[in-house]
């Protein structure tokens, strides 16, 4: 069995190259229940298109274990996604929410035991504007805290990186904010408001906030969220409802399902996909998000059912 293992030589101040090198030292040379025997391959990520260094590799392969957080995941799985390679999130970043949607662990015990008693699951793939999205997309106070810490992000970031990128957001948050109208399949869209709109292939969201708490990657549909907004004060009651898991229980929630969704935003807003910028300092007037006919494919640990 052949797994290729992918880490940033410089990420963690290089601890994430040491990280690597220990999993290959636990896996390697393995003889699985079937008699197969682990072959690892390490390999450093690299800013070059994907199809440079990383699909050469995929000949043979059977497994693409990809350490370090999201945003490595989000720019890995497109390959893997067009190759139908298995992948699994080894957590080494701030949020993680990959891993934690299918109980991924950063412990090469675990990983061992997912290869040898883990299952194959195929999880849904949305695309927005032509960029794939994996977890969720958001329009608004989220999306801008997003676009603010990268235009000034220089390397590493922890949760603390976001701590001023969101005092900024909060406080300009009356000049920022734009109206948002949805429109669900073939239907109608809504009445233009302010606030914080959220489409979700997953039920994990940053901070354990989980607005849409119902979500799933394999349904085949995505979960749209409205939290309606017109004061910094409104945001900060949502952000509290939704962190007691209470958020449903107000009167103002919209939350739907579909496979299309369609999105106005006046004036142009901008546009967050998994944690990172899309387009950074661009904002968007229209989007759509849908489901690709592609499913992703995901080694889930056997200990943990893959969250709804």
């Amino acid at each position: 069995m052949k797994v290729l293992i992918t880490f940033n030589p410089v990420a963690g101040k290089g601890r994430a190259s040491g990280a690597a090198h220990m999993i290959s030292q636990h896996i390697e040379g393995h003889r699985l229940q079937d008699g197969r025997v682990i072959e690892v391959v390490l390999l450093e990520t690299r800013l070059d298109p994907v199809g440079e260094w990383l699909t050469p590799h995929f000949k043979d392969l059977d497994l693409l274990v990809v350490l370090g957080g999201d945003g490595a995941v989000g720019m890995l799985a497109p390959s893997a996604l067009e190759a139908g390679l298995p992948i699994f999130h080894y957590p080494t970043g701030t949020e993680n929410l990959f891993s934690r949607q299918f109980g991924m662990q950063a412990d090469p015990g675990h990983l061992l035991n997912a290869i040898e008693h883990g299952t194959i699951v195929e999880t849904d793939v949305a695309e927005i504007g032509g960029t794939l999205m994996l977890l969720c997309a958001s329009v608004g106070f989220d999306a801008e805290v997003v676009h603010d810490l990268a235009s000034r992000r220089t390397g590493s970031i922890s949760h603390l990186s976001y701590l001023m990128p969101l005092l900024r957001t909060l406080w300009r948050w009356k000049r920022l904010r734009s109206r948002v109208s949805i429109a669900i399949d073939d239907g109608p869209f809504s009445e233009p408001l302010h606030g914080v709109l959220i489409i979700a292939n997953s039920s994990q969201y940053a901070l354990r906030l989980d607005p849409a708490a119902e979500a799933s990657a394999m349904d085949g549909a995505l979960d749209v969220v409205f939290l309606p907004a017109n004061s910094r004060f409104q945001l900060v009651l949502w952000a509290i409802r939704c962190r007691l898991g209470a958020q449903r229980a107000h009167p103002r929630f919209f939350s739907a399902r579909g496979s299309v969704l369609s999105v106005r935003c006046t004036p142009a807003a901008r546009v967050q996909i998994d944690g990172d910028a899309i387009h950074p300092g661009i904002g968007f007037e229209v989007l759509e998000a849908r489901i690709v006919g592609r499913k992703l494919r995901v080694l889930a640990p056997p200990s943990e059912k893959p969250s709804m």
